[in-house]
């Protein structure tokens, strides 16, 4: 559903705000679906990209191709309403998985620099070998 926000309203067939509310729900369908996938910093940082992104997001083709595109002030009115309480999910979805990737990261870096304090120590020999072991041993 994401590559239809590359298209106009008038191509996907949506001509009343019923349609659009319905296009809504599969891109956030499509949304808590990628969503799922985020685990870690770069997953996070590419997820975020492809939905918030300036250029390419999700976000900026509805307001592209949707919102100044719409054909009737009450469509344009409707994608407007629709676009921001979906923008508001996103971003609160988006900071979520944002500190779920920092805590899981921090927990890994916890449990990597982790010293088990109840093993035993290095054995350190007290003094030197007795002369006369050292020229039998040949050191």
């Amino acid at each position: 559903m994401k590559d239809s926000t590359n298209k106009s309203l008038a191509d996907l067939g949506v001509q009343t705000p019923q349609q659009l509310a319905a296009v809504f729900a599969e891109l956030r369908a499509d949304f808590e679906r990628d969503a799922t996938s985020v685990n870690d910093d770069a997953s996070w940082k590419t997820f975020r990209d492809a939905w918030l992104g300036r250029k390419s997001g999700v976000i900026a083709n509805i307001t592209d191709n949707w919102l100044k595109r719409a054909p009737t002030p009450e469509l344009k009115k409707a994608v407007g309403q629709a676009l921001n309480e979906f923008r508001a999910h996103v971003e609160q979805i988006i900071e979520e998985r944002r500190l779920a990737a920092e805590a899981a990261a921090e927990q890994a870096a916890l449990a990597r620099e982790r010293i088990d304090l109840s093993l035993p120590g290095l054995m350190h020999p007290v003094g030197t070998r007795h002369p006369v072991r050292q020229n039998i041993r040949g050191n």
